[in-house]
């Protein structure tokens, strides 16, 4: 009784015992109670050889069936009425926009992660986080919670994430898995040459060095002098033949 059925038919199977059998009634009736199907058996070789009914639903819904039964002196009797709700739908799962972007770098001490559900029957939801060699933190919820905050020790490291539900009907549906960069350390920047205070004539030439220590590159841009911001290669360790003007040059 009370059973979920993520197929679209719903099998009823009884047992009797009975010396003088009649007929037997296997009757499906909807949520409101309207007859949706009777299957009557009235031949005794027809009842020892199948006592099943199958019936096909034609819409997922909340449904209701018995079995009854009458021998030849008109003796009557009936199963109790049993329910089973048909669910052939599998759950909807989204991100919400509070949860970060596939590939997100950020610098923070924990993953929040959100999500919307479309689903009647919920049997439970499973959050699942993973550093780049296990799963660390699984948590099942079965009641209206929608969103998980996972504090983070390790606040320099690469992790996944997804979710996965269940309905009682046993359909399961799995969001995609996101990946986080979490990073909370400074790029460090050393320049080698020109040393500090270093002259040179107005308008040669100087080959700057530089080491740039980061992880996680997004950008890197110099500045000679009084000039604009100029985009460089964050992996390369030097800039050649950059002209000087006149007076302090400041990189």
């Amino acid at each position: 009784n009370d059973t979920y059925i993520n197929t679209s038919t719903i099998t009823v199977n009884a047992s009797i015992s009975e010396q003088y059998f009649d007929n037997m009634t296997f009757s499906l009736l909807d949520s409101g109670n309207a007859v949706v199907n009777t299957t009557v058996l009235r031949s005794i070789s027809t009842l020892l050889n199948n006592n099943t009914v199958i019936f096909s639903i034609a819409a997922d819904g909340l449904y209701r069936y018995n079995v009854s039964m009458y021998d030849k002196a008109g003796n009557y009797n009936a199963t109790d009425a049993r329910s089973a709700a048909i669910d052939t739908i599998i759950p909807v799962i989204t991100y919400n926009t509070s949860t970060p972007a596939n590939n997100s770098f950020l610098e923070q001490n924990y993953i929040f992660v959100n999500i919307s559900l479309a689903e009647a029957n919920l049997g439970n939801m499973t959050f699942r986080l993973y550093n780049q060699t296990a799963l660390i933190n699984a948590t099942i919820y079965t009641g209206n919670n929608r969103s998980i905050n996972w504090s983070i020790e390790n606040q320099n490291a690469v992790y996944k994430y997804n979710i996965t539900v269940y309905d009682m009907a046993g359909n399961i549906n799995q969001t995609d898995t996101r990946t986080i960069n979490l990073d909370n350390t400074t790029p460090a920047i050393s320049i080698s040459s020109p040393a500090n205070g270093t002259s040179y004539a107005s308008g040669s030439t100087v080959t700057i060095n530089y080491t740039i220590t980061e992880a996680n590159f997004d950008k890197c841009w110099y500045q000679l002098g009084n000039l604009t911001n100029q985009t460089l290669d964050c992996d390369y360790v030097g800039i050649n033949n950059q002209t000087t003007i006149k007076g302090w040059n400041n990189i």
